[in-house]
């Protein structure tokens, strides 16, 4: 009895001593987790901002370099002379490219003294048929040099081969230093013009206007080879401070039966000597419409209008051109001369982007 009752007794202070030493125990190691935390948050906190530094380092690096070599000519020299393998890998030699079922490819490009020649076609990718004939880049073309200067010395349609089904372009180049540097370029196209048509019609001047009514109207453009010709002053009209444009009479003719997407001769008329003919153009965001309009005399000479105006108009919501032509000119005259109209039509905007890039030699 008494043995039980020590033993129990003995166990009970074991176990409190145990159960103390445990808690000691586990609040030094308490303890130490916490300073250990401290000590990592605080190496934590120094080296957060320092990776962090680094790593957006790296994304500005990797992001920029490729820009700066297709962008700044300078940087890609640089490149080119010191690391030309480096320079190839971010701005790659590509001389065919694919965009909206039409391929551009460079068929060629050569260098003679200060100018150069570069050739390019168009042509369908597959069983398209977008290239069927003249084609026109609608003036969304560029040309960058990585190095290099030049200027664009012109750019025009060559020929369509039917049996190739290519449309092909040449671009002219001429240095503006006199010395052509030698360089990798990027040419890029943005716009293509597939329906283009090109005639030439006689205008019949059976139903000349002798009396009309006039219009004032803000001119965009005007040219002509006699533009202060005095017969023609007194269809002009000063701008003002509100509009500085110069303002214009023309002929006050309905517009509102056109369509945004045609070309016609809306109305001619004679007075005062002066001829008037006047172009509706429509719209100009998806094609490029316009008529040169000239008579020919008794002996067949062409005639060109003293002068011409262009101004901006509105059709079904849509902004559209409108021309009119002036010839100063006898009634005799009138009654001998023919008039004429060269049209041309360039129509079926494919809208893509076309680039590609390659080394003059």
């Amino acid at each position: 009895m008494f043995q039980d009752v020590y033993k129990s007794a003995y166990d009970k202070i074991i176990y409190r001593k145990s159960a103390e030493i445990n808690k000691a125990e586990i609040a030094q190691w308490i303890e130490k987790e916490e300073k250990r935390n401290i000590v990592v948050k605080r190496n934590c906190r120094v080296l957060k901002p320092i990776l962090t530094t680094v790593f957006i380092g790296c994304i500005v690096i990797f992001s920029i370099v490729p820009t700066a070599a297709a962008t700044i000519p300078g940087f890609y020299e640089v490149l080119e002379r010191n690391a030309p393998a480096l320079a190839d890998y971010l701005v790659p030699v590509q001389k065919t490219d694919s965009s909206k079922g039409i391929i551009m490819n460079l068929e060629a490009a050569k260098v003679e003294g200060n100018t150069a020649e570069i050739l390019v076609s168009f042509s369908d990718e597959g069983n398209n048929n977008y290239i069927h004939g003249m084609v026109d880049m609608y003036d969304s073309y560029g040309l960058h040099s990585y190095s290099g200067e030049s200027n664009i010395a012109g750019c025009s349609f060559v020929e369509y081969n039917a049996e190739q089904d290519k449309a092909y372009f040449q671009i002219d180049l001429i240095s503006s230093d006199g010395t052509f540097d030698t360089s990798r370029m990027n040419f890029n196209v943005s716009t293509l013009l597939t329906d283009c048509e090109s005639y030439t019609q006689q205008i019949l001047l059976d139903d000349v206007l002798k009396e009309y009514d006039v219009k004032a109207v803000n001119l965009n453009g005007g040219s002509g080879i006699d533009t202060e010709n005095p017969a023609l002053e007194k269809l002009t009209i000063s701008g003002d401070v509100i509009d500085p444009r110069p303002g214009h009479l023309v002929l006050d003719i309905p517009l509102d039966e056109l369509s945004p997407e045609e070309m016609k001769i809306t109305g001619i008329a004679y007075m005062d000597g002066i001829l008037r003919v006047q172009l509706y153009r429509g719209n100009f965001k998806e094609a490029d419409r316009h008529m040169n309009i000239y008579m020919l005399d008794e002996t067949g000479n062409e005639v060109y209008p003293n002068k011409s105006v262009m101004w901006h108009d509105t059709v079904s919501g849509e902004e559209v051109l409108v021309d009119e032509f002036y010839f100063v000119i006898t009634e005799e005259q009138l009654n001998q001369y023919t008039l004429w109209g060269e049209g041309a039509v360039r129509a079926g905007s494919i809208k893509g982007n076309w680039s590609i890039t390659f080394d003059l030699e």
